[in-house]
């Protein structure tokens, strides 16, 4: 009759141990989740959102005709470099092979594109020999962003595989202690039976929440309750610990990847991305799609003569007017230096010019500060069935520099 209690108590010891020792591996992993993939998940992001400025700069200053935007593709570029620095800290995430190939297509894609805009800045007729520089500048282009995107999915597949496995131990945590509920139960049937279903119902919580958490949910809201001080409990009190960081983490990172800094519209990433969707749905509803364009005139000058942080300011009143007279419905986001895009669902191009005169007027008339008066340029456009992302944004932006040749402060619709 000795022989089974202790051998149960044998049993239970022994499995004690061995959930404890499961549950100091679980520890160590939430924490290296927390130590080392979160602050690599915010430089990946940033990586992409730094790529796209750099991007975007040169385009910007060779339309605007402006070469002294290109410090700032250097200054982007040299935070690009820092970052890439940084994830090199983390050679169990990321393969340093790639890096290294990354940081060359970055470099030659950097080399390139300055090259290129450096050439079209000086010369307004486009160069037959620039060919090969522009096809160069495609291809590095393409390989970094690729490279980009593939380091992100990378580190995100890392992070699923640590959860599955904390998913893996989780369960064998779950056999083991079916196996001494079973022999326990032949003892003690009242206590073993509470015992485990009440572990089990807690175990599957834990499992759920963490299978939730891996396929990618973000509603972290949801905590598990911690009724007392067992294992199990230290288990459920860690995961609510985790899930706290994560969904501060992930709220940070959210809002850093989509709003700009100064105006907090959305940035030039979240306007890219919902551009595309607009048009996909607006196609498939059968409805019309209007952006808008637009440009504060002689921006320059006015950092140049009141400073930039006076132009910082009228940058936050600019974006503060949009936000105050364009439609709820309106999607409204710098396009990138003192360019900005409205993105109009159920808009036609004539409803998308009415609101683009009104905000016209409202800026004109506007006292931004001390008295200086600024105004802008309204480029209007209608999205055509035959139109890709780049097609649209090309004759909207056609139709912006037609106003801006107009003599500045005015819409123009290309009509």
């Amino acid at each position: 009759m000795l022989v089974a209690p202790l051998l149960s108590l044998l049993l239970y010891g022994a499995f004690s141990i061995y959930s404890q020792s499961l549950q100091k591996q679980e520890n160590e992993q939430i924490v290296r989740i927390r130590n080392d993939f979160l602050p690599v998940f915010v430089i990946a992001n940033e990586n992409t959102r730094l790529f796209n400025e750099v991007r975007g700069v040169f385009k910007d200053a060779v339309v605007a005709g402006e070469p002294a935007w290109l410090e700032d593709a250097q200054l982007a570029k040299q935070q690009l470099d820092k970052n890439i620095l940084l994830l090199s800290d983390y050679p169990e995430i990321i393969d340093l092979a790639e890096l290294d190939k990354l940081t060359r297509n970055l470099d030659l894609y950097y080399s390139n594109a300055h090259q290129l805009a450096l050439s079209m800045l000086g010369n307004s007729l486009f160069i037959v020999s620039a060919d090969n520089l522009i096809q160069d500048v495609e291809r590095y282009h393409n390989s970094s962003e690729s490279q980009i995107t593939a380091l992100r999915e990378d580190i995100d597949r890392q992070f699923r595989q640590t959860v599955d496995d904390i998913n893996l131990s989780l369960n064998q945590l779950i056999t083991g202690g079916a196996a001494i509920s079973i022999a326990l139960l032949l003892l003690v049937v009242a206590v073993a039976l509470s015992v485990s279903l009440t572990t089990r119902s807690r175990m599957k919580k834990v499992i759920a929440r963490m299978e939730a958490l891996a396929s990618g949910e973000t509603d972290f809201s949801h905590r598990l309750e911690v009724t007392s001080k067992d294992e199990m409990d230290v288990l459920i009190y860690w995961f609510n610990k985790l899930s706290d960081k994560l969904e501060q983490n992930y709220k940070a990172m959210e809002s850093v990847s989509i709003t700009d800094g100064l105006t907090q519209l959305n940035n030039r990433g979240r306007a890219d991305s919902f551009l595309l969707e607009a048009m996909t749905s607006s196609r498939a509803a059968a409805v019309p799609l209007a952006i808008i364009l637009i440009d504060i005139d002689h921006f320059k000058k006015i950092n140049d003569e009141h400073g930039h942080v006076v132009g910082d300011d009228v940058l936050i009143a600019f974006a503060e007017i949009l936000r105050d007279r364009a439609s709820e419905r309106s999607f409204i986001g710098r396009w990138g230096g003192e360019e900005f895009i409205i993105i109009l669902r159920d808009y036609d191009s004539i409803l998308a010019g009415r609101l683009a005169e009104e905000l016209r007027a409202n800026i004109h008339s506007h006292n931004f500060r001390d008295g200086l008066g600024v105004t802008a340029s309204f480029g209007v456009g209608q999205m055509r069935p035959e139109d890709d992302v780049v097609g649209f944004l090309k004759r909207t932006d056609d139709n912006l520099y037609r106003a801006k040749r107009e003599g500045r402060d005015r819409v123009n619709l290309g009509i």
